[in-house]
């Protein structure tokens, strides 16, 4: 939970701040961001336990310490306990663009499944032509696709990207 101090970010809020900061994003950019492996979030919450992530543990004594309801926070506390918050890091890419649904007091709610920290906030400028190359596509009705066309980045144009962010 160390990156924890400042509240998580669902990818909506992320786009948001992200626009605040002057950087045109959409969530669907963060999603070919993170299937390249170019800005993967911090933390993924699965319907159901897998054996092929690495799973995240959340001491007794944290879970006790954060009380609030509906957050970002609370929902990953609560997916620790049930061993289904994940390193999305260690897993490969699937699509989170449903989010997960909780069913609660007999109603179901759909929550973002992936969340980012603050700090990933500080490389955004480094993803801007990334998002800018990237080819758009309709889906359904109103929905967009964005890829980056290819060639995609390679191994080490991604740890190029990586080492003009890393402190």
């Amino acid at each position: 939970m160390a990156f924890t101090q400042n509240s998580l970010l669902s990818p909506d809020d992320f786009v948001k701040q992200a626009s605040e900061r002057g950087v045109s994003l959409r969530v669907e950019h963060l999603m070919e961001l993170h299937r390249v492996r170019a800005l993967v979030p911090l933390l993924r919450i699965l319907q159901r336990p897998s054996d092929s992530a690495t799973v995240i543990a959340v001491s007794e004594s944290a879970q006790g310490m954060y009380h609030q309801v509906g957050t970002p926070l609370a929902h990953s506390i609560e997916a620790a306990g049930l061993r289904q918050l994940v390193d999305p890091g260690s897993m490969p890419y699937r699509s989170w663009e449903r989010g997960i649904r909780v069913t609660s007091f007999g109603r179901v709610s759909t929550y973002p499944s992936v969340f980012y920290t603050p700090y990933q906030l500080i490389g955004l400028r480094a993803y801007e032509p990334l998002t800018r190359h990237m080819e758009a596509s309709r889906v359904g009705e109103h929905g967009l696709r964005f890829r980056l066309p290819p060639p995609s980045l390679t191994a080490e144009e991604i740890e190029m990207l990586l080492e003009k962010i890393r402190p």
